[in-house]
């Protein structure tokens, strides 16, 4: 049983080995995956096997903050297959703490880093999306919570929503409800939040959110209030 306990120095000793069915065409070394012995050689044994692929060094940008460069949800499906993104998962455990907001201020569990790319494929994906009770026949709708700071929709939140729902009637076959949604849960003092065209992309989204199929209008965020959002504008 020892074996299955890595000791000091035992990354000398990987092997690694091509995966069935996957051949990327990029591999992504984002922010803290290559810093020290360890990671170096653990990636460049990777590398190694895929001398094909392009090597991009992102070291300033996080894991879940890569753009895969498509909003369009099946050809995101596909590159996310040829990508492959080394980093840092430093903690599954994160707590949302925010002035004045008492809401979100609890304890956040995520074995997938946050990723915001959700493939499929991928088996930590369903710690995003939880496919086997969403087929439950004990659940007579699903939800859904759309922010618009994952760096595929970049602020679009109406792509967000209406992509979201309609891919969860389409996986699910069950009417889709839609809970706080924004441009960026992590506050109003945050950057999508207090941007120029804001307002603009809330009105998109409350719009979005009626024709995207879904049980109900979403329900509100920050953004939505006066003072956030409609203050000083032209129109109201």
């Amino acid at each position: 049983m020892t074996n299955l306990f890595p000791t000091e120095n035992s990354y000398l000793n990987y092997q690694p080995k091509p995966a069935p069915h996957f051949n990327p065409d990029t591999i992504v070394l984002t922010k803290g995956s290559f810093q020290t012995t360890q990671q170096r050689a653990f990636v460049q044994a990777i590398c190694d096997l895929y001398p094909q692929a392009q090597v991009l060094k992102e070291f300033a940008l996080p894991h879940n903050r890569f753009d895969i460069g498509s909003t369009e949800p099946l050809e995101s499906h596909y590159r996310g297959k040829k990508t492959l993104v080394f980093g840092v998962h430093k903690s599954a455990l994160r707590f949302s703490d925010e002035d004045g907001n008492t809401c979100p201020n609890y304890w956040h569990f995520s074995p997938y880093g946050f990723c915001p790319y959700d493939c499929q494929y991928c088996y930590l994906a369903g710690t995003n999306e939880w496919a086997k009770l969403f087929h439950s026949n004990a659940l007579d709708f699903n939800q859904t919570h759309p922010y618009a700071a994952r760096s595929r929709y970049k602020g679009k939140l109406d792509e967000l929503i209406v992509s979201s729902v309609r891919q969860r009637l389409s996986r699910y076959g069950k009417p889709v409800f839609i809970g706080e949604s924004g441009l960026d849960a992590r506050g109003p003092e945050m950057p999508l939040n207090v941007a120029e065209r804001a307002h603009i992309g809330i009105r998109y989204a409350i719009w979005a959110s009626v024709v995207s199929g879904a049980m109900n209008g979403r329900m509100l965020w920050c953004e939505d209030g006066y003072e956030s959002v409609f203050t000083n504008r032209s129109s109201h």
